[in-house]
């Protein structure tokens, strides 16, 4: 499977057309330095415990099904920070964050 850019973009909770926005030249400035500090502050370490808890049942069921096998669903010490960094390498990984976010994250 391969993401879009736009799909990318509405993962992140932006809804931009294949064909872009249309702003003002006198507003570039203001747009590129607003997307550029989004892109910065997104935050791995931010995302809510329970959210994390949530993508982790999905992916034991996901892996479960997977494999035919039961696997085991207890919450240990490690499971989230573990998670966490999951998230950190797979988005540096796939998308090659190389601003704030790569070291915020």
């Amino acid at each position: 499977m391969k993401l879009t850019s736009a799909e990318i973009l509405q993962h992140l909770g932006f809804d931009i057309s294949d064909d872009g926005v249309e702003i003002n030249p006198n507003d570039t400035y203001l747009i590129i330095s607003a997307l550029h500090l989004v892109g910065q502050t997104i935050n791995i370490s931010q995302i809510p415990d329970a959210e994390l808890i949530e993508l982790r049942h999905g992916l034991i069921d996901l892996v479960s099904g997977w494999t035919k096998k039961e696997i085991n669903t207890d919450l240990s010490d490690e499971s989230l920070p573990n998670l966490r960094e999951t998230l950190k390498l797979t988005l540096r990984l796939i998308f090659n964050f190389k601003h704030q976010f790569a070291a915020a994250v």
